[in-house]
């Protein structure tokens, strides 16, 4: 991680996925803070408490390729994976019209 961008990090897990959360709560960079604070207060947006979503860096990989937030997960060798790869997410009902299918959790 870039240096400026260090701070104190959320202590919790992510719900879908168990593993740490990345939402920084306090950056070491006063410029950074002054910033996220400024725009906080112009969004209006809520501080990430202990009954905010926890989102870890597969959480974060899944938004950045607009995919379910379970759309990942790492193996015990510690290799990201998509899970459910090669498998379609669609298939034809009774009229040949393409419908998704549910994702199971």
């Amino acid at each position: 991680m870039i240096k400026r961008l260090r701070g104190r990090k959320c202590h919790h897990k992510c719900d879908i996925h168990g593993e740490p959360c990345t939402v920084v709560l306090r950056y070491k960079d006063k410029k950074i803070q002054k910033t996220v604070d400024a725009l906080r207060a112009i969004s209006g947006a809520p501080l990430h408490t202990e009954d905010s979503d926890h989102y870890c860096e597969l959480c974060a990989l899944a938004m950045r390729q607009n995919r379910p937030l379970n759309a990942f997960a790492r193996n015990s060798r510690g290799v990201v994976y998509i899970k459910n790869a090669g498998k379609s997410r669609f298939f034809e009902n009774d009229e040949g019209e393409l419908e998704m299918i549910e994702e199971e959790e």
